[in-house]
């Protein structure tokens, strides 16, 4: 990234805000701290088949668990 040769990255995010060993709430400030003054656009991969379907975490029935997670790449970039 930081030789120019990437115009966007897109880590794919799979987990729910708290997940213990993956929380998304820590990977999103971490991949858009690699991606600072990179010129790179990050896009942020999300689960979205895994809300509300049958066999995931209570986590995942959350309404706002794919609607919570959006706006934190952007405040992460804004501070």
């Amino acid at each position: 990234m930081k030789k120019g040769l990437l115009d966007y990255i897109a880590p794919q995010l799979y987990w729910y805000i708290g997940q213990s060993n993956a929380d998304y709430a820590k990977l999103v400030p971490w991949w858009s701290d690699v991606a600072a003054g990179t010129g790179v656009q990050l896009w942020i991969g999300q689960a979205a088949y895994k809300a509300g379907a049958a066999g995931q975490p209570p986590e995942w029935f959350q309404p706002d668990e794919l609607t919570r997670p959006r706006t934190a790449p952007r405040a992460a970039t804004t501070t």
